[in-house]
């Protein structure tokens, strides 16, 4: 990664000033960028988080991330399963930007509940932890420990219910939690 230069402009939105935008080139490793972990805990055939993770990062339905669907894939992933992908957001300063600032993704593929070392890795450097769970009532003891750990970690969770359409009072601390079953890309 070292060799790795990038280029983004921030927007400054704080006070009542008028907008300032920030331009910056530097090599990746120097950037100082929060990281968004997204993990799966169970499987799901409904919801791809990859697929997810690419409608957000992208409006125009660009492919960063390695999903089911893309040509050549097959469900198997012989070669994906506990592999780690990362991707950065690079914001172009316009009023249509996903993110303000410079973020960073990191997706791993597979059920986190069999990739101990990854995970623990992806804890250590993540700012933000996204799960996507899927059946709740059914998982097991190991994928309870796992979401459990991750709920009293000082990090925040966003919470992904891929069976549940709506959550009671899905706010909690630093924990959000929201049922995506059912709901388009966008929202």
């Amino acid at each position: 990664l070292s060799q790795i230069q990038r280029s983004w402009k921030e927007v400054d939105k704080s006070g009542n000033q008028a907008q300032t935008k920030s331009f910056s080139n530097k090599l990746i490793f120097q950037a100082q960028t929060p990281i968004v972990s997204f993990i799966r805990i169970g499987s799901s055939a409904s919801s791809s988080k990859s697929q997810l993770l690419n409608t957000l990062l992208s409006k125009r339905k660009h492919d960063t991330f390695f999903h089911r669907h893309c040509r050549g894939s097959t469900r198997e992933r012989l070669l994906m399963e506990g592999l780690v992908e990362i991707a950065w957001y690079c914001p172009a300063g316009s009023p249509d930007d996903t993110f303000e600032r410079c973020v960073a993704f990191c997706n791993l593929h597979g059920d986190a509940r069999d990739h101990g070392a990854q995970l623990q890795f992806l804890q250590e450097i993540s700012a933000v932890n996204v799960a996507l769970v899927s059946d709740w009532e059914h998982m097991d003891n190991r994928g309870k420990k796992l979401l459990q750990d991750l709920w009293q970690s000082q990090r925040p969770l966003v919470c992904l219910l891929t069976e549940k359409e709506k959550v009671a009072a899905g706010q909690a601390g630093k924990t959000i939690t929201i049922g995506i079953k059912n709901r388009n890309e966008a929202e």
